[in-house]
């Protein structure tokens, strides 16, 4: 990747406004501000490269505070410990999951999902039959009854946290830092490449959620260590990529995290011809069984929006068998206790070493609760909308 500008790649329609979520012009160092106007009006749809359509749905409200009024607050809470109200029919997960992005200073959305439904319906269902018939424990009630709004920090003890120096080993390399700057500071979240031109993400890195507006253009880059000299091995852009996420993150009023996972494109249509994922590396990703994931040894890194200190700078850690919990009740989830986080960690892959090599089996979204972090597992529906949604899969 270069910290050059690549003016080719502008589209003869349009010369977006900064606070664009994905930009067709890219790189700016990291202290510049872009100003664009806009050149016409942009297009009534897009085509991705993979043939896709996606319709304009119109303009948006950019949020330039950098505050998320989802991630910090406790997934777990009450209003939402039953997570999100499973889809009843193959039509509402298939609206649910249409993909809607960014492009300039528009919001496009995609065709209904045509993956198979049933099979993501009768997991759902066995969860929330599951959850209807537990009884309610006395700490869990008290979680439940817990209310107020959390730092998104768990620290579980002392912060066993490592700092990671060198960053060009895998899968230290595939850890992407994302910001963009706020009146205060800044905004950070962390990604994970899985392929040379697709990571994913947390879908609160890119919007509010429902109510809610999209975010400012990031600033990102594969790698990436402020701690010593060579800070950006792989470079870093601004813009130049496409991020999608779920219909149901922006339409739901639910905090759950069950549609709490983002794609990035980086060939798509905000894309500039960067493909991080071929110089940094990435990991192996995948729908694994129970078997691989629960009380395995995992691992999770990113890059946390420290209040002072050098930024982006790479941290995370490893926790032996035990520490990662799937359960009955949200089947979509994965539980961790003991891997240490803090702001700026969401978006990142919690992975595993499954049958010798690094897998991505989890999306980290923030805390469950006061215990517990949470994960958004990567089962056969978000598996499809990352094949739906990337040019390589």
């Amino acid at each position: 990747m270069r910290n050059q500008s690549p003016w080719g790649a502008l589209s003869r329609w349009a010369v977006f406004a900064a606070s664009a979520a994905s930009l067709l012009g890219c790189a700016q160092p990291i202290d510049d501000e872009p100003t664009f106007v806009f050149a016409q009006e942009a297009p009534l749809s897009i085509v991705t490269a993979d043939g896709a359509t996606l319709s304009r749905r119109g303009r948006f409200v950019t949020d330039l505070s950098g505050v998320s009024t989802r991630a910090p607050e406790f997934y777990g809470r009450s209003a939402s410990r039953h997570a999100h109200p499973a889809p009843a029919t193959p039509a509402q997960l298939a609206e649910a999951l249409r993909p809607v992005t960014v492009v300039g200073n528009y919001e496009y959305v995609g065709a209904p999902s045509t993956m198979d439904a049933e099979p993501v319906l009768a997991r759902l269902r066995a969860g929330a039959s599951a959850t209807a018939s537990a009884e309610t424990s006395a700490a869990d009630l008290a979680k439940e009854l817990r209310s107020g709004v959390a730092d998104e920090a768990t620290m579980f003890g002392a912060d066993d946290r490592e700092t990671v120096t060198n960053t060009t080993l895998n899968p230290y390399s595939a850890q992407v830092a994302m910001w963009h700057k706020t009146p205060t500071g800044r905004f950070g979240c962390s990604a994970t490449l899985i392929g040379a031109t697709t990571a994913i993400a947390a879908a609160h890195c890119f919007h509010t959620g429902a109510g809610g507006s999209w975010r400012p253009t990031l600033t990102w880059a594969a790698g990436a260590r402020a701690s010593v000299a060579d800070s950006y091995p792989y470079g870093q852009v601004t813009g130049c990529y496409t991020a999608y996420l779920p219909a149901a993150f922006i339409t739901s009023d639910s905090e759950s995290p069950q549609y709490d996972y983002a794609v990035i494109d980086f060939a798509g249509p905000g894309g500039c011809g960067y493909t991080p994922g071929a110089t940094a590396g990435h990991l192996l990703w995948g729908n694994y069984p129970d078997a691989d994931i629960d009380q395995n040894t995992a691992y999770l890194f990113g890059y946390p929006t420290a209040s002072s200190g050098p930024y982006p700078v790479q941290r995370g850690m490893g926790v032996g068998a035990g520490a990662v919990n799937l359960s009955s009740l949200y089947p979509d989830y994965v539980f961790y206790s003991y891997l240490d986080t803090s702001d700026g960690q969401s978006g990142a892959a919690l992975f595993q070493n499954i049958h010798g090599g690094f897998n991505a089996v989890a999306i980290h979204v923030g805390p469950w609760d006061s215990d517990e972090d949470v994960a958004r597992r990567i089962t056969s529906d978000v598996a499809a909308f990352i094949t739906a949604n990337s040019v390589e899969y």
